[in-house]
Order: C-alpha cells, then structure tokens, then sequence
C-alpha cells in the first residue's frame, strides 16, 4: 500500500510540473504543425512502362525503364539522347534543332492535364551520371502554339530537382488553361556519345487553398 501512495505521489508531483511548464510557454499543449500540405499531380512517374515511357521522340531518343536513380515509386525513365549517326528518323529538323521528348496531346501517353491554372509549379526530378554538367532545356506550348523555353544546369551525379513556376508561363503569354506540350532535351553539341539522364516524378503542384496572383506586367 506504501508503494501505491509513493507512485501517486510521483504522478501528482508530475503533472503538477507539467501544468507548470505549460503555464510558462516553454511546453505546447499542441502537437508541432505538419508540413504544408500540397496537392500534387502526377503527369508521370514512370511506374507503367507499357504506358509511360511513350513520350514522343520521333526516333532521336530511347526511353528506357530503370530501377535507378529513382526519386518516387520504384521505377525511373533513362532518356539516351543519340547522336545523328544514331538517328533513326533523317534528316533533323533543322541546323540546330537537338534530340528531344515532349509529351503532349499528340503522344501516346497522354499529357494527364491541360489546365494548369490552379498549380503552382511544373517540376521534375533529374539526375546527371556525367561527370560534367549538363545544360538542359523545358519548353512548354499551349493550344495557340504560344510558347515558353527555360534553361537551366544538371550537376553531375546528384539528384536535380527542376521547378518552373506556372506564373513564368503566365508572364510569356501561355493560356494556363490549355496546355498543349512539354519537352525536354539537353544542349548536345560537340558529344562524341549518346548522353543519358534518368528522370522521374514529372509533377504539378500547389499549397492546399493556392489562389495564383496575376503577375504584374510592365509596357
């Protein structure tokens, strides 16, 4: 019975602590708040490759399923970029036109969403197996072939995450609301080899209750 009163004691003794130090501010009642909460739209993540992989090449590219280099699921897209010897489809668009994958309306796996208007940001996930960087190159078209190209670089051997704020496409123009195309190639010039990336996780996403501010525009 001793016992009993000695472990009461202890208990008492500690919640009287703890409603001290709650009083004081230094320990919250409350739980830490998770992180923002986003709302994310998969345009591919590479998980289906009898589906997935079919982005348009027209013959300049090869998309391959692997188990690499994977940042969601458990599968990833090699993307080869041939050099002209390579090239099953001649002659090239033009001079200085480079191999590229766009998946659109018009591909086989179809781009899954049009309307960007309530995301905001286009991002993909990206690694680099060179041992030098390499520049790489976005475009993204709407329904009047309006367009928009970022450039940006892939460090070697480490995970790229790209992110293109939808309002960048809003600022060249794009109607948000029909998308048409993305495509994605890197600068190639002067490579004695075909040049592999791996990329996955191709991706919309918003804050929950994200409303887009029109951007300001200057004449």
């Amino acid at each position: 019975m001793r016992r009993f009163w000695i472990i009461l004691g202890i208990i008492i003794l500690l919640v009287f602590v703890y409603s001290v130090l709650v009083g004081l501010g230094i320990v919250n009642l409350h739980s830490s708040p998770s992180p923002r909460q986003i709302h994310t739209l998969i345009l591919d993540d590479f998980e289906h490759p009898s589906n997935d992989l079919q982005w348009r090449t027209n013959g300049y590219v090869q998309i391959t399923s692997s188990h690499l280099h994977v940042t969601h699921g458990k599968k990833s897209a090699q993307i080869e970029f041939l050099i002209p010897s390579q090239f099953i489809a001649t002659p090239t668009p033009g001079i200085n036109w480079q191999p590229r994958i766009t998946l659109s309306s018009s591909s086989l796996f179809l781009l899954r969403a049009y309307n960007w208007s309530s995301f905001k940001n286009f991002q993909m996930d990206a690694f680099n197996p060179q041992n030098q960087p390499v520049t790489y190159f976005l475009k993204f078209v709407d329904s009047r072939s309006f367009s928009y190209k970022v450039s940006g670089v892939l460090l070697p051997n480490i995970e790229n995450k790209i992110i293109v704020p939808i309002n960048d496409l809003l600022k060249a123009r794009l109607n948000l609301k029909m998308i048409r195309s993305v495509s994605f190639w890197v600068h190639l010039t002067k490579t004695q080899q075909p040049l592999d990336i791996f990329i996955d996780y191709v991706r919309l996403d918003a804050p929950l209750n994200f409303k887009r501010s029109l951007p300001v525009t200057t004449n």
